[in-house]
């Protein structure tokens, strides 16, 4: 919000990437997705389909089999791992799932999402 010259609350959860020495410091990036067009405005974790961490070079995804009961929940039907795990440094187009050979990263990013994002996830269909 800084580059847009744009004011913001104080405890808005961010950081001003214009600044290298807080850049070079974050360490874990974390991000949602949801249903295609949807969200419940007063429960916006009702059409929540993924959450997600890279840090460094790893990127852990978990699915959400959630309460969602839009027509768009079908776009990722095709989806039934409850977690991706990614060497997203020598597999940029994450192609190679590592999970099961990497359970230690997973509770550890898995952790973190949830300490980031707390839901009551319903990891399988």
């Amino acid at each position: 919000m800084t580059a847009a010259n744009i004011d913001f609350p104080e405890n808005l959860p961010s950081i001003n990437l214009l600044d290298d020495d807080r850049y070079q410091q974050r360490n874990t990036v974390f991000g949602v997705s949801h249903s295609v067009f949807n969200m419940t405005v007063d429960n916006p974790d009702d059409t929540l389909q993924y959450l997600w961490a890279v840090e460094k070079d790893w990127k852990l995804i978990i699915r959400n089999f959630g309460t969602d009961t839009t027509r768009y929940k079908t776009v990722h039907e095709w989806d039934v791992a409850p977690v991706r795990l990614y060497a997203i440094g020598n597999d940029p187009q994450e192609q190679n799932d590592l999970a099961s050979t990497h359970p230690d990263i997973v509770q550890k990013l898995q952790r973190k999402i949830l300490d980031w994002h707390p839901i009551d996830l319903k990891i399988t269909k």
